[in-house]
């Protein structure tokens, strides 16, 4: 079957729920890289970074809360600096700053742990949001299948901020890809969704139709923001603020949010076991059941 079926496939043919499969990430290090990926992101392809400098980056990460690297890249840059990101994506404060580099060296003469702890330049911020669109078909055929159609449509309407990236988790939520500096997973994208999640983001709310999750949640907190969000008909990321979320029993919770006005809402959520099966990645051989995330509001 998988040698016929796509895992995104198999996904999109149960309408899989996308809430609440997002990663939980507060740090991310975005570095472009120009060579051929290797399968398992992000692991080094060849001597372009010397196993030095990936043990420089490793143990920088290790001193941030919660840290995410992938590889990025784009079609038309295969000359001149090379661009990093250092991204927080805070509920509240999420922000974005960009790193030039002449050559990987030159970390080794930057403050990286710092960087990845929060003391970066403001000079260095990111104003408008960028996207990066997982087309890893090294990792799974289904990333490259969809994400290469999303990726250009993107592109032609957010120049220079668009860039490639490596797995991200979810290949079969394909076209996968995040909003920065917001961290937002955004899944079952197609081309046409582009030009939505562009004028979205750009006025600082998000696409609910294909939301996996934002990467500052917990998945079970994901999936009671978007159930808040249709159920309030709000998109903006200010919107909503988390108060609290609290394990009720085995895979249950109690999550509140605010809004702006300072109204309460209070939802529970549950984590099952899906009724469906799906196949997880392209070259798996049997289909299983995955979990699913299902937020209810009980108090407003």
């Amino acid at each position: 079957m998988s040698d016929m079926l796509l895992c995104a496939d198999s996904s999109r043919a149960n309408n899989e729920q996308l809430a609440g499969t997002g990663s939980q990430y507060g740090v991310w290090f975005l570095l472009e890289y120009r060579p051929n990926w290797h399968p398992k992101a992000v692991k080094i392809g060849n001597n372009t970074i010397t196993e030095g400098m990936a043990q420089t980056i490793n143990a920088a990460l290790e001193t941030a809360n919660n840290p995410r690297m992938l590889f990025i890249r784009q079609m038309e840059r295969k000359t001149g600096p090379l661009r990093a990101y250092v991204v927080f994506s805070d509920e509240l404060l999420p922000r974005a700053y960009a790193l030039d580099l002449n050559r990987y060296e030159d970390l080794l003469s930057m403050p990286l742990a710092d960087m990845l702890s929060g003391r970066v330049d403001e000079d260095k911020r990111v104003e408008d949001p960028f996207y990066t669109v997982c087309v890893h078909k090294e990792r799974d055929r289904a990333c490259g299948t969809y994400g290469w159609a999303v990726y250009n449509a993107l592109r032609s309407l957010a120049p220079g901020r668009v860039w490639q990236s490596t797995h991200i988790g979810g290949h079969r939520f394909a076209g996968t890809g995040l909003a920065f500096p917001h961290g937002t997973f955004y899944g079952h994208l197609d081309a046409e969704d582009a030009s939505a999640i562009v004028q979205a983001e750009g006025q600082g709310q998000m696409h609910l139709p294909k939301v996996r999750g934002r990467s500052c949640y917990a998945p079970h907190v994901q999936a009671a923001d978007v159930a808040l969000r249709e159920h309030l008909g709000v998109t903006a990321y200010a919107a909503l603020r988390m108060k609290s979320a609290s394990s009720t029993g085995e895979n249950t919770w109690r999550v509140v949010f605010s809004t702006r006005t300072g109204d309460t809402h209070t939802l529970d959520a549950t984590q099952t076991e899906s009724e469906y099966e799906v196949i997880k990645s392209t070259d798996d051989e049997k289909p299983v059941n995955v979990p699913v995330f299902n937020a209810m509001v009980v108090t407003e």
